[in-house]
Formats: structure tokens, C-alpha cells, sequence
């Protein structure tokens, strides 16, 4: 029999040493694409050595404008007018991503010369141009992080902006670059020029230091155990009791698992006073929730990976570049048509690699995790208080294919009709239909039932699942459909394991309008007894075809649905349904006794409606 501690012990293990190869992975891509300051033990160092590096800037150039002498003075009218600690990062930046290997002083610093050249255009043209700076870098910062891009499309707006800009030579280049990178190297002590004969030619080469070799190799072994690949656990996880040591059993991760992720340490000194007993109890409870692979939903999914084809949402295949114009050296217009085509290309297959990489992990989690009859997942909260699963790829928070993936590993009988009714209803919700009533929710059920049923007999043949707004979800769904059996005669109730989801709308509104009992922002959130689910904003409103929007908690008289809604249950709700003057009284204790010193027109002022 397998001894499912010991399993979870070795899982434990296996999630720490998985973090330190992706990391390690990680770092070797970034070197090799000369982006080192993408790996953290690299921008850990850059982000130490903007400051001192930005010092050394200005002292450079209160030296420099004092009218003494120096080496490469010149230097200064170039980064005059900018920010020195946006030189700092542009020059500590570049100098740092090709870290890897050692660079000629005369190249290195041609290159950082040409981004500040750039900058400095940025910088005047701004003046002029704000609007379409900004707009360029706002698209820029959505599209890509990739500097030699960026730098190329910004040149292009300059020159299409006609800035009349005077190119720098090469010389001012490489004496901007150099001054730099010598402010950096004395500034910091991370790189040091020293002259080699290569060829029996002495050649000027920027290398790291001894001492920031020895410091990036602690930063590395530092940064490979900060981020284990938590996984789901094959035991109930263990519970809670304080702000550290939750979720998971042993020592192999470096730095316990925290309850709340926050890096504030005032927030931190303000959970330790606060009472969390409510907090602990809730999250030890989603913890201990079995759950399950579902094999039949797992299977589909990884067909349909295979064939590749995008179906269900899945990511397709990356795409093929499109076959350069024969006259592409001649034709400027084909080439430049080209170009963006291509452009476009490239961008959409680096977000289907990115997708692809994550679908294929779930996956293989789920894979992994489908022979135990029951896993569990370890939850953390964020710095809002929300309560997420800790462990990444799978898990029942995730995208669709990670929820379709999962289910209970017990599941409960069906016995009474409004079980079957929420049953339907989850059906509908997860192919899309959960604008209408829930009646015709249930009904739409009824009127698709031929359809449904061939899908769940043969997913990959009858597509029309994958039309879903949640596909896997609705397959998990329409598979027990199929099971239960139609029409309904069963000797013995069906078993259900699907997860029945329940959302909320406007969640923040739903709060304020329960607690300021306001039916109008109630009925809006649905939080009063309608047929219908109203969409917020598109309620038909008197009051808002008159061009007035009622304000929350306007004063107005809260009528029984809501009361039985927002207070169905206990003795408050007894005593507020038999008395609805105490609305009124709830309301004044509520007051804070100061009325405002600002009014908007048509606004609600205290106990204005009182008693009404």
C-alpha cells in the first residue's frame, strides 16, 4: 500500500528541485539572448547599482559645467537635459544583458551611445510631440519588451515626425558610450576595462569583476530555491495556525510557504495583532476539499493539443512566416507590407508558444496527478485578503481546461429536483446561456439534448462543445449528462462530482448596495428575486431616463423582496422584516454626524428621506 505522507514528502522535494531548473533554464535563455537583466539575480545587481551610477552622472556633470578640464568633457553636452537615472539604467542596462561574455570596449560602447543618442531624441522631440510619444510607448509597452525593437520603432516615428534631428557621428557615439561605461565601472565595481592583445593587436575589453562573479553567483543560488513548482499535494494539505507554515509538510523549500502574500512589513506587523481564527478556519476548509483528475475530459484535451488546430480554446500551432515577394529588394511597398505582415506573425506566435508551453503543463500535471483518487490543493491569501490555490497550472481557479480538468473525488447523489434543476442550469451557464431565466436556462437544456448527447459519445468527431464560452467545462458537464441517462429512469440516484459554479456580479457593489439596503443598486447586482439576471447599467430606470441616476442609499424605501434577501435568516432578519421602521434607525446609527461640506446635485443627504 502506498504511503501517501511519504509520496507527498518526495512530491516536496521534487517542487524545489523543479524550481531550481526552471530557473537555471531561465537564466541560460536570457544569457543567450543577451537579456541577463530578465533573469532576477541580474536585475537584483542592476537595480543596486542605478543609484550610484546616477550619482556619478551628475557629479560628472557639475564637473563638467564648471568649465575645468577633463577627459571627454564632450560627453557632457549629450546627456545634458536628461534624467540621470534614466541614463543610469539605459547604459547599466545594456552593458549588463550581454554580461555573459566579454565585449569589445569600442562595440560596447557604440551600442550604449546609440541608445542614449535615441533617448535624446525622444527627449526634444517630446517637447513638440507629447501626444505621439506617449501613444507610442503606451502601444510599445503592450507589444513588446524587446530593446533593439523598441529603439528601431521609436527611430522610425522620429523620422516619419520630420524631428530635424542632426545624426550623431560615430565618434560621439563611442565617446558618450565610453564615458558611461567608465562611470559605471568605477561607480560600481561590477565591470572592468583592461586592454588584451588579441592578434598581437592590444584591444580595450569590458569584462565583470572578480567580485561581482563571486556576488552573482550568490544572487543566483539565492534566486533558484526563492520559487519552487508547487504542485498539488496527495494528502489533506496541513492547516493553518499562522502567518507561516501552512500548505505544505516539509523542509525541502527554503522559505515556508507565507499565508498572505505581501512584501509591506506594516501589513505584516497588523496580521500578527489581528485575530485570523475565522481566516484559518476558512482557508483549512478549502484545503481539505478531495478533489480529482477527470481522465475523459484529460483525454480529449490532449488529442486535441496534438491535432493542434486551436479548437476549445486551445492554443494552435505557431504560425508559418509568409513567403517574401520575389521583388522584396526592389518593390519598398511589397517589403513594407511584408514587414508588418511578418510583424504580426511574430507577435501571435509568441503568445501561442507562451500558451502553448502553459497548456501543455497542465496537462502534464494533470497526467501525473490522474492515477491518485484524490488530491488537494493548498490555498494562500493575497494582499487583498482573496483566497487563491497556491499550487500553478492546475488547479480549480485556473483557465477552463484546468477547470474542465477537475472534479470532485466524491461526488453527491441527485435525489431532489432542484438539484437536477441546478445541474441543468450549470449546463447552460458553461455553454454561454446565462443571460436568460433560469427556466429557460433549464430549457434550452431540454431543446439541445440530441446535440449534447452526441458530443459526450464522441467529443473529437461532433465539435459543436468546443462552441462553448467555457468548452472543457461544458464537455466535464455534458459527459455526466450522457451518464445520467435519458430519459431519466434510474433504479438508483446519479452520482455527481462536477463543481457547480456560482459567480457573483459586481461583487464591490453587491457589499455596498446589502449594506446601504439600496433595492435600486441591488436589483442592478442581483441581490433582489428577478427571473431575468439585469446587466448593470442597462436596467430600465425612470429616474434614469430622466437623466438623474439615483445615488446608493438615496433614502429610499427598501421594500420586503430585498429585506428578504439581504436579511433572509436569523433574528435580525425576523426583527427587520416585522419592524421596517428600524431601516430607519439602521440608517441614522450609521451617521457619522457630519453632514458634507460639498454637495452634488440631486445627491442624498442624511435622514433627508427618513421616515417617509
Amino acid at each position: 500500500m502506498l504511503d501517501l505522507m511519504a509520496e507527498q514528502v518526495r512530491l516536496e522535494e521534487r517542487m524545489a528541485s523543479l524550481g531550481v531548473e526552471k530557473y537555471r533554464a531561465s537564466h541560460q535563455a536570457n544569457l543567450a539572448a543577451r537579456a541577463a537583466t530578465d533573469s532576477r539575480s541580474v536585475a537584483t545587481a542592476l537595480d543596486s547599482a542605478v543609484e550610484p551610477v546616477a550619482q556619478a552622472i551628475e557629479a560628472f556633470r557639475a564637473e563638467a559645467s564648471s568649465g575645468r578640464a577633463g577627459r571627454r568633457h564632450s560627453a557632457f553636452r549629450a546627456i545634458e537635459g536628461l534624467d540621470a537615472e534614466a541614463v543610469a539604467f539605459i547604459s547599466l542596462k545594456l552593458v549588463l544583458d550581454g554580461i555573459v561574455r566579454d565585449h569589445t570596449l569600442t562595440a560596447l560602447a557604440l551600442r550604449v551611445g546609440g541608445y542614449i543618442e535615441t533617448e535624446q531624441r525622444l527627449h526634444a522631440f517630446e517637447e513638440k510631440s507629447r501626444d505621439t510619444v506617449r501613444a507610442t510607448l503606451r502601444n510599445l509597452d503592450g507589444r513588446t519588451s524587446h530593446g533593439e525593437h523598441r529603439r528601431k520603432v521609436l527611430s522610425h516615428m522620429l523620422n516619419v515626425g520630420d524631428d530635424g534631428w542632426t545624426a550623431w557621428t560615430t565618434r560621439d557615439k563611442a565617446i558618450v558610450g565610453i564615458k558611461l561605461i567608465e562611470l559605471i565601472a568605477t561607480a560600481t565595481g561590477l565591470i572592468e576595462i583592461e586592454t588584451l592583445k588579441i592578434k598581437r593587436r592590444p584591444v580595450a575589453m569590458v569584462s565583470m569583476t572578480d567580485r561581482f562573479k563571486t556576488w552573482l553567483d550568490q544572487l543566483n543560488l539565492q534566486s533558484e530555491i526563492m520559487f519552487p513548482e508547487f504542485l498539488p499535494c496527495v494528502v489533506p494539505p496541513k492547516d493553518w495556525s499562522g502567518l507561516t507554515g501552512g500548505g505544505y509538510y516539509s523542509d525541502a523549500f527554503a522559505y515556508p510557504l507565507r499565508l498572505v502574500k505581501t512584501r509591506s512589513r506594516k501589513h505584516m506587523r497588523l496580521l500578527k495583532d489581528a485575530d485570523l481564527s475565522m481566516v484559518f478556519k476558512a482557508v483549512n476548509a478549502i484545503q481539505r476539499t478531495p478533489w480529482a483528475v477527470n481522465t475523459r475530459v484529460l483525454e480529449v484535451a490532449e488529442a486535441l493539443m496534438k491535432q493542434g488546430s486551436g479548437a476549445a480554446g486551445l492554443p494552435a500551432d505557431v504560425l508559418p512566416l509568409p513567403t517574401k515577394p520575389l521583388d522584396i529588394d526592389t518593390n519598398e511597398e511589397a517589403r513594407k507590407a511584408w514587414r508588418r505582415l511578418a510583424a504580426i506573425t511574430y507577435e501571435t506566435n509568441t503568445s501561442l508558444k507562451s500558451r502553448r508551453v502553459q497548456a501543455f503543463k497542465t496537462l502534464a500535471v494533470a497526467t501525473e496527478f490522474s492515477t491518485y483518487d484524490a488530491i488537494y490543493f493548498p490555498y494562500q491569501l493575497d494582499f487583498r485578503g482573496r483566497i487563491y490555490a497556491v499550487a500553478s497550472g492546475l488547479n480549480p481557479q485556473g483557465t477552463d481546461l484546468s477547470k474542465g480538468l477537475l472534479q470532485f473525488s466524491s461526488g453527491d447523489p441527485i435525489t431532489r429536483p432542484d438539484q437536477l434543476r441546478w445541474f441543468l442550469i450549470h449546463g447552460a451557464n458553461c455553454f454561454g446561456v446565462d443571460k436568460v431565466s433560469f427556466d429557460e436556462r433549464v430549457a434550452w437544456t431540454a431543446e439541445n439534448r440530441d446535440r449534447i448527447l452526441s458530443c459526450a459519445k464522441a467529443p473529437l468527431d461532433d465539435l459543436w462543445w468546443t462552441e462553448a464560452d467555457s468548452p472543457f467545462c461544458f464537455l466535464a458537464w455534458a459527459f455526466e449528462y450522457l451518464e445520467m441517462g435519458w430519459p431519466l429512469q434510474r433504479e438508483t440516484p446519479f452520482v455527481s462530482r462536477l463543481p457547480i459554479a456560482m459567480d457573483g456580479s459586481c461583487n464591490g457593489l453587491q457589499h455596498y448596495s446589502a449594506m446601504l439596503l439600496d433595492p435600486v443598486a441591488g436589483r442592478a447586482v442581483n441581490e433582489m428575486v428577478a427571473d431575468v439576471a439585469p446587466a448593470l447599467g442597462l436596467m430600465p430606470s425612470a429616474d434614469v431616463i430622466d437623466g438623474v441616476v439615483p445615488p446608493f442609499g438615496g433614502g429610499r424605501a427598501v421594500d420586503d423582496n430585498f429585506v428578504d434577501v439581504a436579511h433572509k435568516s436569523g433574528p435580525r432578519g425576523a426583527l427587520l422584516r416585522d419592524n421596517p421602521s428600524l431601516i430607519d434607525l439602521t440608517a441614522a446609527e450609521r451617521w457619522n454626524g457630519t453632514l458634507p461640506t460639498t454637495m452634488v446635485p440631486g445627491s442624498a443627504t442624511p435622514f433627508v428621506n427618513v421616515g417617509k
